[in-house]
């Protein structure tokens, strides 16, 4: 998420300051077939809310089942375990599916959001609903407003309908839509119809959900169609990172800036002249001062630089 600032400087220097979001805490799951092997890996972040530490359910059969997994099954980022987005492992946290196999899109494997939306778990006519069970939610995550599940669903031919919908909350239409060539983040479409409106989507959301245990089902409409993975949000967990000062001194060209953020973290600050390219790591190891971290001065990072771009990353505890 890009927070743009600007400073009036040296003659027409301009100054815009972008800061990475922190993620909200997560609980997120993946499930990925036989078909095609490449499952999210720990520091991969991908979802509409974006998430790292996917629970991987890998080298799912594609051959007719049914069958059922918990989280013994799972394979990474922590084996046999349930792992919460800033590495937490949940003993306390169950999960279980059935489903009658694995199938996958043709999105591939070239970045996160397609890895998301490739594999799936698949239902048919002899065995037409799919169910996830997740059990022990966090009180972190059930405490005052709640929590948001977002449930990612697909097939490998588009237009077939289906419903998904959760224990105590609605249940939402589709028409499948992920088969897409390998277009995602872009090609993410959310439903809302509670009706029979079936319209194309691949992700539907529910909001202030407030069960420690959850069941999630999709059922089969005109064809087959699954689900490729499952995010429980923290709603408002944690605040966005924010840049919210930058200073400069012509005088000795120097930078001082401000950021958000909680006491305890530890974060890395990084410079360019544009969006694509960050490899300037300006300082790193930066430790949080409270509410508020001030950082500077610091000499300027691109001496004659007409315009410059900064960027603030948590790094992730051990």
């Amino acid at each position: 998420m890009k927070s743009p600032i600007s400073r009036a400087t040296l003659a027409v220097l301009a100054l815009f300051v972008s800061a990475v979001s922190v993620q909200a805490q997560s609980i997120s799951f993946n499930f990925n077939s036989d078909r095609e092997l490449g499952g999210l890996l720990p520091d991969d972040s991908a979802g509409v809310v974006p998430s790292v530490n996917w629970n991987n359910f890998n080298d799912i059969s594609s051959a007719a089942g049914p069958y059922t997994q918990s989280e013994v099954d799972i394979d990474s980022p922590n084996a046999g375990v349930v792992t919460q987005g800033d590495g937490t492992q949940l003993a306390g946290v169950t999960t279980s599916w059935t489903a009658n196999n694995s199938w996958n899109t043709n999105n591939g494997l070239s970045n996160n959001e397609n890895k998301l939306m490739n594999g799936y778990l698949d239902n048919n006519g002899a065995n037409p609903t799919i169910a996830l069970d997740i059990t022990g939610i966090p009180a972190a995550f059930t405490d005052e407003v709640g929590y948001t599940v977002i449930a990612y669903f697909g097939s490998d031919g588009n237009d077939r309908s289906g419903t998904v919908g959760i224990t105590g909350g609605d249940t939402f239409s589709y028409n499948t839509f992920s088969q897409q060539g390998g277009t995602f983040p872009q090609s993410y479409l959310q439903t809302t119809d509670t009706g029979a409106g079936n319209p194309q989507a691949n992700y539907a959301r529910w909001d202030n959900v407030k069960t420690t245990d959850l069941t999630i089902t999709i059922q089969r409409g005109s064809n087959n169609s699954g689900i490729h993975g499952v995010q429980i949000v923290g709603t408002g967990a944690i605040s966005p990172l924010a840049i919210s000062d930058i200073g400069y001194n012509k005088d000795n060209d120097t930078f001082t800036i401000s950021w958000n953020f909680k006491t305890g973290r530890v974060y890395s600050l990084f410079a360019s002249t544009g969006l694509a390219d960050w490899g300037l790591e300006v300082a790193d190891s930066i430790p949080s001062k409270g509410e508020t971290t001030t950082f500077g001065p610091f000499p300027n990072p691109i001496a004659g630089a007409s315009k410059l771009f900064f960027r603030v990353e948590e790094i992730p505890t051990p």
